[in-house]
């Protein structure tokens, strides 16, 4: 019998997946990190000296490979390549995300991949995709960004466009590519056939930016802002994010700051069009009320009043927070890392973060046997050169 008081088993919608990852760096391995705490088995690709991840974003590489096993791979060599082409005649999904052409010069392209499984559904993420004139332009988040429109607007209203410390485009890419993923399993699932997508992370972007702006120039490059809706630095240099969009909830804040602030009883701002319209004004107003409390006294007052105000906390403090515990987000793996998992809910069962990042190449006896390699034909293959210098051996 079921204890009514356990916890529901882990949600694994995706077990028995079989996901082959050539990806590096960010939207690769964060679409592969999601399938794989909803229960896929991803087999990380990546070359013999690890990929270039684990040197340059230690802490991003960790929380994005959680849960997944290591092939090192020399794949310029022709014995790597038959390795690789085995692992995709044995997948469901491949995903690479190397610059225009490369896959193919190295074996694994769409191409070479179909014809030895027609059912893959492989997916190339790029920085502008596999075609048009900006293909081959080098890029990262930041001149995805740029160029899909996320720097041309500003977040602020009184301050200039600038970055988010996330980088947009890597996580709105492999969100997509993710969704992309799983609805051409389901038209496998009709048609017994994979498919090829190609995702741009500029027009993964760009989507994301006409959704939010529309795709003409606005004729207010504020128009989509509240001089209210912002961020304001407290007294203790801690920063606090107000959202007093509509009217109803000026009105509140305005009556709980009356003793600070009496003159942002002003009727010209008592509507959304007027607070538009004083804005710089009113903007600076504001500021200045925000900086004569420390943020804890702010949370205090504006709390009670029921209005929308959030400290703007690092991830760190987000992730020790009342509500992701209480929301059951984090977990530890066995060497120690903080995660936070997979957020949506079935049934009240949440995915599950399978377990810690894979060594360079850790796995690779271990998959390869399952595929059918007896010990013999990896010592062969070891001997050709398909592991590189890590050898291809159990640590």
């Amino acid at each position: 019998m079921t204890n009514p008081h356990s916890p529901p088993p882990p949600w694994q919608p995706l077990a028995g997946l079989r996901v082959v990852d050539f990806t590096a760096l960010l939207p690769g391995p964060f679409l592969t990190a999601m399938l794989a705490d909803l229960g896929a088995e991803v087999v990380k690709v990546e070359p013999p000296g690890g990929e270039s991840g684990r040197r340059y974003q230690p802490d991003m590489f960790r929380a994005v490979n959680r849960g997944k096993r290591s092939v090192a791979l020399d794949l310029k060599t022709q014995a790597g390549q038959t390795v690789a082409h085995r692992l995709a005649a044995n997948a469901d999904v491949a995903v690479e995300s190397s610059r225009p052409g490369v896959a193919a010069r190295l074996g694994i392209g769409w191409a070479d991949l179909r014809a030895i499984n027609p059912r893959l559904v492989y997916c190339s993420l790029s920085s502008y995709g596999q075609d048009g004139p900006w293909r081959d332009h080098p890029a990262h988040d930041i001149n995805i960004v740029a160029a899909s429109g996320g720097l041309g607007l500003p977040g602020h209203w009184n301050r200039p466009p600038s970055r988010l410390s996330m980088p947009f485009a890597d996580f709105a890419a492999g969100s997509m590519a993710a969704t992309a993923i799983l609805a051409a399993l389901r038209e496998r699932d009709r048609t017994g056939q994979g498919t090829y997508l190609d995702l741009g992370l500029f027009e993964a972007a760009l989507y994301c930016a006409a959704m939010r702006h529309g795709a003409e120039e606005p004729a207010d490059p504020r128009g989509h802002l509240s001089p209210v809706n912002d961020s304001f630095e407290t007294a203790d240099g801690r920063w606090i994010a107000l959202g007093l969009l509509e009217d109803h909830f000026w009105a509140r804040f305005r009556d709980a700051v009356k003793d600070d602030a009496p003159d942002l009883a002003d009727p010209a701002f008592d509507t959304n069009e007027g607070r538009r319209a004083a804005g710089d004004r009113l903007s600076a107003r504001v500021a200045a009320v925000m900086r004569a409390r420390t943020l804890a006294d702010w949370l205090r007052r504006l709390r009670a009043a029921d209005l929308p105000a959030e400290p703007c906390l690092t991830p760190a403090e987000a992730v020790a927070s009342e509500q992701a515990a209480a929301r059951g987000l984090v977990t530890r793996t066995a060497d120690g890392a903080v995660h936070v998992a997979f957020p949506a809910r079935a049934g009240g069962r949440l995915a599950r973060v399978q377990g810690p990042p894979p060594a360079v190449g850790a796995d690779a006896e271990t998959v390869l046997e399952a595929l059918g390699y007896a010990p013999g034909d990896i010592d062969a293959l070891r001997a050709a050169g398909a592991f590189g210098a890590m050898g291809g051996r159990k640590p």
